[in-house]
Formats: structure tokens, C-alpha cells, sequence
């Protein structure tokens, strides 16, 4: 918060007088309201977690969401009551699993036998922090259902007030408008059509998912900044166009003004619809501030535009700053207004000008969104799509000028009841966007990248960050932090082994990862979300067997032979085992096992030289651990 006030201090051009001691002023006090309000909203959200695993129990409660997983159904289900659970330790929602599709719509009271774990932590430092997010958002236990969820008539939970009964009406509009357009469409492409429409992924299988994010076109599932500028786009135009026909309007109001206004309830009528989550929030509210500012004759879209909606979602949702949606968004979007500030202003005439036009600006949106977001890709995911760009460029045409229009008639048609040859004209469009995707798909190459440290990203931001905001020559500053963060990326050192603080060893083999697990685990670990693709499904059970494993880069062994480090003098050392690595002169030995400070590690190679990164013995104290 502190930068985004010091960049709306820069752009607005405040208390030049004395630039530097209002700057520095300006920064402390937005860094303290930071504080405050994230101090704020954690007290507000706090609510109980499950803290250790228990099962089979009897759950019942009210089901809020349906999601679509790799396993089954996804239901976020308001608690009412957990058999053996105390009332002050239930948590307000948990998200089961269910293997068969739930006949259940959201709003429906119901009862499950279920089996609920605390949500999982970070595995690695470099993961995605999964806990955080359940806290922020109240989820305090996930599992999975024995059989299947069956409705009930009363459950233990307050009576619901006005508001939230309109929530359940629309909860349960949105799930059946959802069936219909998959039942219209098909199977083929009614889940992303569904998942467009109303966010609702229930229906979308999870290998469209992985096909869209292959190639760099996962944004399309997500109700964000394209979707909701697209919806407010092709409602601001429809009325446009249409309002010179209606000649009294026409000489009273301005046009444009009554296009804004319409574009606002359409926009608003959207984000309802699609279950106004978090993503679509912050869409809203920057597609609001534009069409607010054609209501005000200001620009619609400027730097300024963006950092006001930024300050907002700040304030409403100060946790979203360090998640990935947030981050991505508003790069993309800052990004592309910088863009187009800096657009050549002679655009040719004629049929071919207009034509070339349109094509240059389609590049130059694609090429400019996808290299702002590369860098958010490959730190929180530890991927890019290598071919994102030929992708979006084959890909958006057909959404902006096939895709959206037609689903915004769909919508506009839906109270005559006449929506469905639009909905048919919808799916036959996204066909067309699935089999791009799969053509690309399949001369891709992978796109997974080594481990992005923070100062790398810290770098690479900072030079987007830069090129954003500076005008004319100033703009060239922003090589110098990329060049720097290219320097670090050379010579950073390539992840090999992990292990976490349960004891359980990850090794690279090629492209792929081993699980080794300690003798007695049962159950089957999560893994870590930055190898979870590449990890091979079986597991080596017990590294207190001898285990060797050769690569063509380097030797791997795990077994009791004795090689003591310094600070394990004091230990018992019958009680560990030992990994071994090596690779040309470049030995390690670390003992796997009960010890604090050997808990948690990661193993880096690069050339022939093997070190070492330290996690600590333990997770930092937070409201959301342990």
C-alpha cells in the first residue's frame, strides 16, 4: 500500500515543493494504514480451524458453493454442527470432496459423513500458501464424503436475514442457469461456457483446465478483467448504438453518459450472476471507476483509474496484495494502459488502415499482457506458458468478437426465454478456442522454470514497475533491474532434493520427482504444489531400507551409514538416516530425522557444485498456523 501511495503521490503530482520529504512522509503513513488494516481484517475473519485429523464424523450444514475438482465435486458447506466437535471450535465453512456429482444446489440444508483434516500448510517455502488463503477466508477444515451428502430439513444455524436469503435464491439461479447452458451446449465445451457465464467450474472437467493452462489461456475460466471488460464493453456499445433511434433521449442526454449508466447496471448484474467472488470484485470495481469517470467527463482509463481501484481492493481485501490473481491483474492491466498512453496517435484510414490497426493493436495487447504476467507465472506456479502469445492471438479474436457478444445476448434474451440459439452459438465459438488450445498444446514445450527466488522477482517487478510508470526516455531505467535479475537467474542454483519437516525426502530424476517416505506413513502425503505435476505416483516406502538411486547427473543413496555434522554432536545418531549426493567432486551428507535443524532443507545443484538452503526449524508464528 505504502508503493501504490507513493506512485499516486508521483502521477498526481503532490507537494512538489518538497518532493522528497513528502514522499518519504506520504510512504510511511500508507505503510502504517497497511498495518492497521490487515490487522483489522485478520481480526474480523478469525474464526476456528480444525487442528488435527478426525473421521468418520457426522456433518451438517448448508451447502454455499459447488466446485469441480480432479476428484469428484468441491462443497463449501456453512457449518451448523460436527458430531463430537464443540460449538465454540467449529469452524464457519469447510470444503469436502464428494466422488459423484451432487444432485444438491447451493442453499440446500444437508447432512454428510465425512472425514476432515486441517487445511494443509506450506510443504516448501516456495509454495503457494493454501492455509492463509482457507483463514482469510474462513475455511477451517477440508476432507473428503463417505457416499454422498442427502438434504435435510433443519440444521443448526441461524435464522438467515434478508440478504443472505437473496444470496441463496442467487447461489441457486446461478448453479441451474449453469445446467441449462451445459445441457444446450454438451460436454464438449458447456463446462468452460458454464464456467464463463455464472464462474461456476463444477462442470468443467480437469482436463480442460490443464489444456487451458498449458497454453496460457486459463485466464478465460476466470471471471476477471477480460470477462468483465468485455460484459460492460458489449453492453456500453449495444446502448450506444442503439440510443440514437430514440430521438428524445437522444437530444436531451448525452449518449455516451446513458451508454456509461447501462453498461454499470449490466456490469453489476454480471458480477452478481457469476457469484461475485473475489477475482470479479476487483474486476468490478475498475471496470466501475472507468465507466464512473465517462459519467464525470474524465478518462475512462488511465494510471490513476487503476491505482483508485487498487487503493479500494486494498482496503476492502488488504490479504489479496500477496496472492497471484491480484498481482497479475492489476500488472496486466497497469501494463496495457501504459501501452496505450504511449500509442502512436496517427492511425491510417481506409478498410486495410483500419484493418492493420486492429491487428497491431491485437499483437502489441497480447505480447505487452503476457510479459507483465510472465514473471507472477514463473514465481507462484514455477511455470510460463512458451506459448502464450501465438495462443491469445488465435485465441481472442474469437472471444472478443464471436464469443462475447453472443453470450451478452444469451444473457439479454434469457427473461424472453429465447437464449438458447445464442448459448448454441456461444459453445460453437469456445469449440473453436479448444481446439486451438490442443493444436498449440501439443507443439508446445514444457514450460516449467528453476526456482525463482524473491530477489529475482523483486527485480523483474521493479522493472515493470519502472517502465509503467515513467515517461518518455525515463522508461529505458526499467533494463537496468531486468538485466540484473537475468545476471541472478544465470547463475542461480537448480533445486534437486527436498526435504520437509515430516521427514519425507523429494528427489529429481530428469524432469520427474520421487517420493521417499519414513518407515510407518501410512497415509498418503500431499506434495509440495511446485513438483506436484512431475512427481511419479509410486513412493519408495521406507528410507530406513538402504535406497540408491543413479541419474546421469548426479548419485543419490539414503541409508544408516554414519556421517555426523557439526551441530549433531550431541544427538543420538542411531536415530537418523543419511542423505547422500554427489556429483563430480561435490559430496553432501545430511541426516533425515528427528531434529529441528535438519528438518527442513532444500539441496541445489548447479555445474558440479552442491549447497544447501535452510528453511528453519519451523513455519513463522501466524494467525492461520499452528
Amino acid at each position: 500500500m505504502a508503493l501504490a501511495g507513493a506512485v499516486l503521490f508521483v502521477r498526481l503530482d503532490f507537494f512538489r515543493s518538497n518532493f522528497v520529504l513528502n514522499l518519504t512522509a506520504i510512504c510511511l503513513v500508507f505503510f502504517a494504514l497497511g498495518f492497521n488494516l490487515i490487522k483489522l481484517r485478520t481480526f474480523c475473519v478469525d474464526k476456528p480451524m480444525i487442528h488435527s485429523s478426525m473421521g468418520p464424523v457426522t456433518l451438517e450444514g448448508k451447502l454455499i458453493q459447488i466446485e469441480g475438482g480432479n476428484n469428484g465435486n468441491r462443497l463449501r458447506i456453512q457449518v451448523g454442527a460436527v458430531s463430537g466437535l464443540p460449538l465454540a471450535d467449529t469452524p464457519k465453512f469447510v470444503r469436502v470432496t464428494q466422488r459423484n456429482n451432487t444432485q444438491l444446489s447451493p442453499g440446500r440444508l444437508l447432512r454428510c459423513l465425512v472425514f476432515l483434516s486441517p487445511p494443509p500448510k506450506q510443504i516448501l517455502d516456495t509454495d503457494y500458501n493454501f492455509r492463509r488463503q482457507a483463514f482469510f477466508q474462513q475455511l477451517g477444515g477440508v476432507g473428503f464424503v463417505l457416499g454422498e451428502c442427502k438434504p435435510i430439513g433443519v440444521v443448526n444455524l441461524k435464522q438467515p436475514n434478508a440478504f443472505e436469503q437473496l444470496q441463496d435464491k442467487i447461489a441457486a439461479s446461478r448453479h441451474a442457469i449453469a445446467l441449462h447452458i451445459y445441457k444446450v451446449i454438451g460436454p464438449q465445451a458447456g463446462g468452460m461456457a458454464a464456467a464463463m457465464i455464472t464462474g461456476e467450474r463444477s462442470l468443467l472437467t480437469s482436463r480442460e483446465q490443464e489444456l487451458l493452462r498449458s497454453v496460457g489461456l486459463a485466464h478465460l475460466l476466470a471471471i476477471s478483467g477480460l470477462h468483465m471488460g468485455l460484459a460492460a464493453g458489449v453492453f456500453f456499445f449495444l446502448i450506444r448504438t442503439s440510443i440514437p433511434y430514440f430521438e428524445w433521449i437522444t437530444l436531451r442526454v448525452p449518449v455516451q453518459k446513458v451508454a456509461a449508466f447501462g453498461a454499470i447496471l449490466g456490469a453489476t448484474t454480471y458480477l452478481v450472476m457469476s457469484g461475485a467472488s473475489v477475482a470479479t470484485q476487483r474486476a468490478y470495481i475498475m471496470a466501475l471507476i472507468a465507466l464512473v469517470a465517462i459519467l464525470f467527463d474524465r478518462p475512462a482509463f488511465s494510471l490513476r483509474s487503476v491505482l483508485v481501484a487498487m487503493f479500494i481492493v486494498l482496503i476492502l481485501q488488504p490479504e489479496t496484495v500477496v496472492t497471484p490473481g491480484f498481482q497479475m491483474s492489476f500488472a496486466a492491466t497497469a501494463a496495457l494502459i501504459a501501452m496505450y498512453e504511449n500509442w502512436p496517435r496517427n492511425k491510417s484510414s481506409g478498410k486495410w488502415g483500419k484493418l492493420s490497426n486492429w491487428i497491431s493493436s491485437l499483437v502489441a495487447t497480447s505480447v505487452t499482457a503476457s510479459l507483465a504476467t510472465a514473471p507472477f507465472a514463473a514465481f507462484h506456479f514455477g511455470r510460463i506458458a512458451p506459448l502464450s502469445i501465438p495462443a491469445n492471438l488465435m485465441v481472442m479474436p474469437i472471444i472478443s468478437l464471436l464469443s462475447a457478444p453472443v453470450a451478452s445476448l444469451a444473457l439479454l434474451a434469457w427473461p424472453l426465454g429465447i437464449q438458447d440459439p445464442f448459448l448454441v452459438a456461444f459453445g460453437a465459438s469456445l469449440n473453436k478456442v479448444l481446439e486451438i488450445s490442443q493444436f498449440v498444446s501439443q507443439i508446445s514445450v514444457d514450460g516449467s522454470v528453476t526456482l525463482v527466488t524473491p530477489l529475482i522477482f523483486g527485480c523483474l517487478v521493479l522493472g515493470i514497475g519502472l517502465s509503467i510508470v515513467f515517461d518518455s526516455w525515463f522508461k529505458t531505467l526499467a533494463i537496468i533491474p531486468i538485466i540484473i535479475a537475468l545476471g541472478f537467474a544465470y547463475f542461480q542454483k537448480a533445486p534437486i532434493a527436498h526435504v520437509d519437516e515430516q521427514g519425507i525426502i523429494y528427489l529429481a530424476q530428469g524432469n520427474r520427482w520421487v517420493r521417499i517416505l519414513p518407515q510407518g506413513m501410512r497415509k498418503k502425503p500431499l506434495a509440495p504444489l511446485s513438483i506436484k505435476d512431475k512427481l511419479e505416483e509410486g513412493n519408495i516406502e521406507s528410507y530406513l531400507n538402504p535406497v540408491w538411486i543413479d541419474n546421469p547427473e548426479y548419485n543419490v543413496s539414503v541409508n544408516q551409514e554414519l556421517c555426523t555434522p557439526r551441530f549433531l554432536e550431541n544427538e543420538n545418531i542411531d536415530d537418523f538416516s543419511y542423505l547422500r549426493l554427489s556429483r563430480g567432486n561435490s559430496n553432501i551428507c545430511l541426516p533425515v530425522g528427528r531434529t529441528e535443524q535438519a528438518s527442513r532443507f532444500t539441496v541445489l545443484s548447479r555445474g558440479n557444485t552442491l549447497s544447501v538452503r535452510y528453511w528453519g526449524g519451523g513455519h513463522q508464528k501466524r494467525p492461520w498456523s499452528d
